[in-house]
């Protein structure tokens, strides 16, 4: 059988015309393919992506780096608001 991928799809929690909001309650978060494709998707249509994360929440060193990244090239674009 052939490895053959399908193409995957997300959609935020909430939206606004100017905001994507992804809730997360976990103890970990990594820029992980949702969090990527959101982003994507906020970039494209000109809006931010908020990702909502509990206080005890532990940010994952690729997180970190992905979001360094974009702070200089598309600023506000991703913002994690801890909850």
């Amino acid at each position: 059988m052939e490895n053959v991928r399908t193409p995957r799809g997300t959609r935020p929690d909430f939206e606004s015309p100017k905001e994507l909001i992804l809730v997360k309650r976990a103890s970990q978060m990594r820029a992980t393919y949702q969090i990527r494709l959101l982003l994507y998707f906020a970039q494209k249509q000109h809006r931010r992506l908020i990702v909502e994360v509990p206080e005890s929440c532990v940010i994952d060193k690729n997180l970190s780096q992905l979001l360094s990244q974009l702070c200089s090239q598309f600023p506000d674009t991703l913002t994690i608001r801890r909850r």
